[in-house]
């Protein structure tokens, strides 16, 4: 599944004249997955889905297309930010931004019942966009678990990650 905003630039290059092919190209997709893409996000903003429409109607496809270029959350995967809406307990997505999100720990996220690979979306996403999430050591023995994982991970790659094994060393 991909984020909104791979959809959005997938809209705004054919709209501007791009082909599908070439545009999935650009996003590393294929022609099938940029078609798709462009369907699902014309179905979300209410928009007819066809190509000849697309590009006689540049103007509107394009500014909705900015318009979902503008909102930061837009970056993550629609399902994540269902799930954290959800598990986060909060009342709407316009609750879903980087001030919030960055307020809450790792092991908050994880106790919630975010995954592993989306609590790495989320830090990606907030580190992208200026921020992080609140830090703080793991709580609990399955995060400490967890957070060693990850580490040895980094080091399979070959990264230095002498700092992360000695602050685990003093949380253990």
């Amino acid at each position: 599944m991909r984020s909104d905003s791979v959809k959005a630039r997938l809209l705004l290059a054919v709209a501007a004249g791009s082909t599908v092919s070439a545009a999935g190209a650009a996003e590393n997709l294929t022609r099938a997955q940029a078609s798709d893409s462009i369907f699902r996000l014309c179905r979300s903003l209410q928009l007819p889905a066809d190509i000849k429409r697309i590009r006689a109607d540049r103007k509107t496809y394009s500014q909705a297309a900015a318009n979902v270029l503008r909102e930061a959350r837009s970056d993550l995967r629609g399902g994540l930010r269902r799930e954290m809406k959800e598990r986060l307990r909060l009342r709407s997505l316009d609750e879903l931004t980087i001030g919030h999100v960055s307020t809450l720990t790792a092991s908050a996220v994880l106790a919630a019942g975010i995954t592993e690979v989306g609590l790495a979306e989320i830090q990606e996403w907030l580190v992208k966009n200026g921020s992080s999430l609140k830090r703080s050591g793991p709580s609990t023995l399955e995060d400490t678990k967890r957070a060693r994982r990850a580490m040895y991970l980094l080091d399979a790659f070959g990264l230095d990650v002498s700092n992360a094994k000695s602050a685990l060393l003093r949380t253990s």
